[in-house]
């Protein structure tokens, strides 16, 4: 009871970082660098018993893509650490309640990875989260290709930089419709392999393929060979974005392999979302899945964030009321017009609404969204706001 009385949870300060990057070097997790902790703008939520840290929450700021150009600034919990001996205390539901109250008017919510074979997997759904998309995690074995292939390969960081214009265009032609992944930006590339922290765990290199109707590029491969945690020497596909022809894959797996087999490498290994088309083409690939994991999140104000998203949208007119009973009972309404509209939501239903998780008809249709009061023209005017949309991953959105 005395620690709980001497315990200050409070927000990062920047003369806290030597002493927070010293602290986490016993965690079993994440091990920033003070240059990868600036570079990548991190903050965190701290615990102190007096004056010494004794829980660490970092905090990474992204602006996730929700799909169609639409992002949201948010927090990412890259670990939780505290000191083994004050985990009886159970401060992290307190640094957790902190984050809250400490980010809320600045980030839209907060997000992780996390499997439900982890410890903390329930712990992080008793606060709230929700669990938004499944990931898997395939692998295969490399063997010899015989068919000659033609690839570009570039392995130094000044070569990756030259042909930042061609992934972002290639990235923004066939993935930039889906959500779940971080903004990509012209300098996202460059600055991810500069200050990933586990940089020192990689060797970065893109394979990509022509455009036979441009100068552009039809695929790309972010490529890390590694043998981190199992010693396996192989390559993690870190990101791939490619045309979704089967000629395309083919062409490019078939190089990735010959890639491969050069090395002397022993494994390829991929991670996908559950939604991603590409996983029609995992088992013919010869991959073979191994585990999988969830991205877990919450959103601080989802009632909020329904709203804003129905002000944005260019048919949003004074005709329309529309008012939000959320799963704790609390009611918000927007708008005083006669096309009047009310609905029950419970918060995981109206979490995954806003993000893109859920179809908004579909979700009336199944009884998920309860109408208390109907109106055609709001019901109209919601469902296509609200509409879902698939989410793609990315490896290198995880380290």
């Amino acid at each position: 009871v005395k620690k709980l009385i001497l315990m200050n949870i409070r927000a990062f300060q920047k003369s806290d970082l030597q002493n927070v990057l010293s602290f986490l070097q016993d965690s079993p997790f994440t091990n920033w660098t003070e240059e990868t902790w600036l570079k990548n703008k991190l903050t965190a939520i701290l615990a102190l018993d007096k004056n010494k840290i004794v829980g660490a929450f970092p905090l990474q700021p992204r602006s996730l893509n929700l799909g169609n150009s639409e992002c949201i600034d948010v927090l990412w919990a890259t670990s939780f650490y505290i000191s083994d001996k004050y985990k009886q205390y159970g401060f992290g539901h307190f640094m957790w309640k902190k984050i809250k109250e400490t980010f809320h008017s600045e980030y839209k919510g907060i997000f992780n990875y996390n499997s439900p074979q982890d410890e903390t997997y329930d712990w992080y759904i008793s606060l709230g989260s929700y669990s938004f998309a499944k990931i898997f995690s395939y692998k295969k074995n490399v063997s010899i290709e015989k068919s000659p292939v033609n690839f570009n390969y570039f392995d130094s960081y000044a070569d990756i930089n030259r042909i930042k214009n061609k992934l972002y265009n290639c990235f923004n032609k066939y993935d930039s419709s889906f959500g779940g992944t971080t903004y990509r930006h012209k300098g996202f590339w460059n600055k991810h392999l500069n200050y990933s922290y586990h940089r020192n765990h990689y060797k970065y290199s893109i394979l990509t393929i022509d455009s036979q109707n441009s100068n552009d590029i039809d695929g790309y491969i972010l490529l890390g060979e590694t043998e981190i945690r199992d010693s396996v020497k192989r390559f993690d596909i870190l990101e791939q974005s490619l045309n979704p022809s089967k000629i395309s894959i083919e062409k490019l797996y078939k190089s990735l392999m010959s890639l491969a087999r050069s090395k002397k490498l022993d494994e390829i290994r991929i991670q996908s979302s559950s939604e991603d088309s590409f996983n029609k083409w995992i088992k013919g690939l010869g991959f073979f899945k191994r585990w999988s994991f969830d991205i877990l999140g919450q959103i601080f104000d989802p009632t909020s964030f329904f709203f804003n998203r129905v002000k944005k949208n260019k048919l949003f007119n004074n005709s329309f009321k529309i008012t939000i009973i959320s799963g704790n009972n609390t009611k918000k309404t927007l708008g005083d017009g006669k096309d009047e509209i009310k609905l029950f939501i419970p918060n995981f239903e109206l979490n995954k609404l806003v993000l893109g998780r859920l179809d908004f008809l579909s979700a009336v249709d199944s009884g998920k969204i309860k109408i208390v009061k109907n109106n055609k023209s709001a019901m109209e005017f919601l469902s296509n706001i609200f509409i879902i949309n698939k989410w793609k991953f990315h490896h290198i959105d995880y380290i």
